[in-house]
Protein backbone atom coordinates (compact mmCIF):
# COMPACT_ATOMS: atom_id res chain seq x y z
CA UNK A 1 0.00 0.00 0.00
CA UNK A 2 2.31 2.80 -1.31
CA UNK A 3 1.57 6.42 -0.22
CA UNK A 4 -1.34 4.84 1.92
CA UNK A 5 -0.66 7.39 5.09
CA UNK A 6 -4.51 7.04 5.47
CA UNK A 7 -4.20 3.44 6.26
CA UNK A 8 -4.99 2.05 9.81
CA UNK A 9 -4.92 -1.46 10.18
CA UNK A 10 -7.62 -3.44 11.70
CA UNK A 11 -7.33 -3.86 15.40
CA UNK A 12 -9.49 -7.06 15.51
CA UNK A 13 -6.38 -8.96 15.31
CA UNK A 14 -3.41 -6.85 16.12
CA UNK A 15 -1.75 -7.67 19.61
CA UNK A 16 -0.56 -10.49 20.97
CA UNK A 17 -1.89 -14.00 20.92
CA UNK A 18 -0.91 -17.80 22.11
CA UNK A 19 -1.90 -21.04 22.03
CA UNK A 20 -1.06 -24.53 21.65
CA UNK A 21 0.13 -27.35 18.72
CA UNK A 22 0.81 -30.89 18.33
CA UNK A 23 1.81 -33.44 15.56
CA UNK A 24 3.78 -36.32 14.61
CA UNK A 25 7.56 -36.58 13.69
CA UNK A 26 8.86 -39.19 12.27
CA UNK A 27 12.30 -40.07 9.79
CA UNK A 28 15.19 -41.96 9.87
CA UNK A 29 18.17 -40.86 12.07
CA UNK A 30 21.22 -42.80 13.96
CA UNK A 31 20.81 -39.63 16.23
CA UNK A 32 17.63 -41.60 17.88
CA UNK A 33 18.45 -45.04 17.29
CA UNK A 34 17.29 -45.83 13.63
CA UNK A 35 13.53 -44.99 12.05
CA UNK A 36 11.16 -43.20 14.66
CA UNK A 37 7.80 -41.79 15.02
CA UNK A 38 7.24 -39.67 17.71
CA UNK A 39 4.24 -37.35 19.19
CA UNK A 40 5.19 -34.01 20.10
CA UNK A 41 3.76 -30.93 21.51
CA UNK A 42 4.14 -27.33 23.09
CA UNK A 43 3.24 -23.78 23.56
CA UNK A 44 3.12 -21.27 20.63
CA UNK A 45 2.84 -17.30 20.71
CA UNK A 46 3.29 -14.02 18.85
CA UNK A 47 1.94 -10.62 18.21
CA UNK A 48 0.46 -9.25 15.06
CA UNK A 49 1.61 -5.46 14.49
CA UNK A 50 1.55 -3.05 11.68
CA UNK A 51 4.91 -1.93 10.38
CA UNK A 52 5.53 -0.36 6.95
CA UNK A 53 1.78 -0.73 6.17
CA UNK A 54 1.92 -4.50 6.36
CA UNK A 55 0.51 -6.68 9.31
CA UNK A 56 3.56 -8.85 10.35
CA UNK A 57 3.93 -11.04 13.44
CA UNK A 58 6.59 -12.43 15.31
CA UNK A 59 6.72 -14.93 17.80
CA UNK A 60 8.10 -18.28 19.17
CA UNK A 61 6.79 -21.78 19.50
CA UNK A 62 8.57 -24.34 21.99
CA UNK A 63 7.58 -28.17 22.71
CA UNK A 64 8.84 -31.42 23.66
CA UNK A 65 8.97 -34.54 21.13
CA UNK A 66 8.73 -37.79 22.76
CA UNK A 67 9.10 -36.70 26.48
CA UNK A 68 12.73 -37.02 25.04
CA UNK A 69 13.74 -33.84 22.91
CA UNK A 70 12.77 -29.92 23.75
CA UNK A 71 13.16 -27.84 20.86
CA UNK A 72 12.22 -23.96 19.87
CA UNK A 73 11.77 -22.01 17.20
CA UNK A 74 11.56 -18.37 16.23
CA UNK A 75 8.17 -17.27 14.17
CA UNK A 76 8.04 -14.69 11.51
CA UNK A 77 5.25 -14.30 9.45
CA UNK A 78 2.55 -12.06 8.08
CA UNK A 79 -1.66 -11.66 8.42
CA UNK A 80 -3.75 -10.78 5.44
CA UNK A 81 -6.46 -8.78 7.16
CA UNK A 82 -8.39 -9.37 3.68
CA UNK A 83 -8.61 -13.06 4.10
CA UNK A 84 -7.83 -13.56 7.66
CA UNK A 85 -4.73 -15.72 6.72
CA UNK A 86 -2.15 -16.10 8.97
CA UNK A 87 1.34 -17.53 7.84
CA UNK A 88 4.52 -17.94 9.69
CA UNK A 89 7.23 -19.54 9.19
CA UNK A 90 9.62 -20.99 11.88
CA UNK A 91 12.92 -19.39 11.86
CA UNK A 92 16.12 -20.59 13.39
CA UNK A 93 14.24 -23.84 14.78
CA UNK A 94 16.32 -26.27 17.22
CA UNK A 95 15.91 -29.62 18.59
CA UNK A 96 18.45 -30.71 21.19
CA UNK A 97 19.26 -34.33 21.40
CA UNK A 98 21.51 -36.21 23.99
CA UNK A 99 23.10 -38.54 21.63
CA UNK A 100 25.44 -41.10 24.12
CA UNK A 101 26.10 -38.10 26.38
CA UNK A 102 26.62 -35.04 24.14
CA UNK A 103 24.33 -32.62 23.19
CA UNK A 104 23.79 -32.05 19.48
CA UNK A 105 21.46 -29.96 18.00
CA UNK A 106 19.71 -30.46 14.89
CA UNK A 107 17.97 -27.57 12.73
CA UNK A 108 14.53 -27.24 11.71
CA UNK A 109 12.46 -25.18 9.32
CA UNK A 110 8.68 -25.50 8.94
CA UNK A 111 5.37 -23.63 8.15
CA UNK A 112 2.29 -22.85 10.31
CA UNK A 113 -0.63 -21.73 8.72
CA UNK A 114 -4.18 -20.85 9.77
CA UNK A 115 -7.28 -18.39 9.65
CA UNK A 116 -8.36 -15.93 12.39
CA UNK A 117 -12.16 -16.19 12.96
CA UNK A 118 -13.39 -13.27 15.66
CA UNK A 119 -10.17 -13.59 18.26
CA UNK A 120 -9.58 -17.25 17.32
CA UNK A 121 -7.11 -19.73 15.42
CA UNK A 122 -8.89 -22.92 15.40
CA UNK A 123 -7.84 -25.02 12.46
CA UNK A 124 -4.33 -24.24 12.01
CA UNK A 125 -2.29 -26.41 10.64
CA UNK A 126 1.84 -26.73 10.24
CA UNK A 127 4.42 -28.81 8.49
CA UNK A 128 8.35 -28.84 9.20
CA UNK A 129 11.30 -31.04 8.71
CA UNK A 130 15.07 -30.92 9.72
CA UNK A 131 17.56 -29.48 7.47
CA UNK A 132 20.65 -29.92 9.51
CA UNK A 133 21.04 -33.13 9.28
CA UNK A 134 18.18 -34.14 6.73
CA UNK A 135 15.95 -37.38 7.57
CA UNK A 136 12.78 -36.26 9.49
CA UNK A 137 9.79 -34.49 8.58
CA UNK A 138 6.59 -33.37 10.84
CA UNK A 139 3.05 -31.97 10.85
CA UNK A 140 -0.01 -31.72 13.00
CA UNK A 141 -2.70 -28.98 14.08
CA UNK A 142 -2.36 -25.56 16.25
CA UNK A 143 -4.66 -22.80 17.83
CA UNK A 144 -4.45 -20.05 19.74
CA UNK A 145 -6.57 -17.17 21.06
CA UNK A 146 -5.83 -13.35 20.92
CA UNK A 147 -5.14 -12.22 24.68
CA UNK A 148 -7.19 -9.52 26.68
Amino acid sequence: MANASWWTPPTRATGDWSGQWSGTLSGDSPLVGGEFVYQTAGLLAFEIFCEDDKLLIRGGLDGIAENLYPFESMLAGEYDAESGRVVMQMVEGVVHINFQGIMIDVQFEGTLQGEVVGERIDAGTWEGRSTLPEGAEGDGVWQAAKQP
